[in-house]
């Protein structure tokens, strides 16, 4: 059982690392890449060649573990730039969580319920990994 457990724990850390998962077309490993947070501050002509996406681990990470996570990731897969841009979206929806307790007290039954109410909404990062043209 003890030389199984630093296995076990060794593939938990693994999986539940966070990381930028990838998607689009992969190019020769670039050594330097540029970072931009807007749109309109990028000065090249550019397409774009994939988009990031983080997990779940990764969306609570701060902002600049995960621009080094995307640094990372776009000089594997050769992009030039990457663009990082958070949004928020909130929702119409709502969490309610309710509790109930009973206890006794002097031989009677007491009941108490607590009820929170909270708007749900979600927020992340857009990750665009860029090939610039010439």
């Amino acid at each position: 059982m003890i030389k199984i457990l630093p296995v076990v724990i060794c593939c938990f850390y693994v999986s539940c690392s966070a990381k930028i998962h990838y998607v689009g077309q992969q190019h020769n490993p670039s050594k330097k890449v540029d970072v931009f947070v807007t749109e309109s501050s990028i000065q090249k002509r550019y397409i774009i060649i994939g988009q990031g996406y983080l997990n779940l681990w990764a969306a609570h990470l701060k902002p600049y573990k995960i621009q080094a996570l995307a640094e990372k990731k776009a000089t594997e897969k050769g992009a030039d730039a990457i663009l990082i841009s958070d949004f928020y979206i909130p929702h119409s929806g709502q969490s309610i969580h309710t509790v109930y307790r009973t206890d006794t007290i002097q031989n009677a039954l007491v009941s108490t319920e607590s009820t929170t109410i909270t708007p749900t909404s979600t927020a992340s990062y857009r990750i665009y990994f860029m090939k610039y043209l010439n």
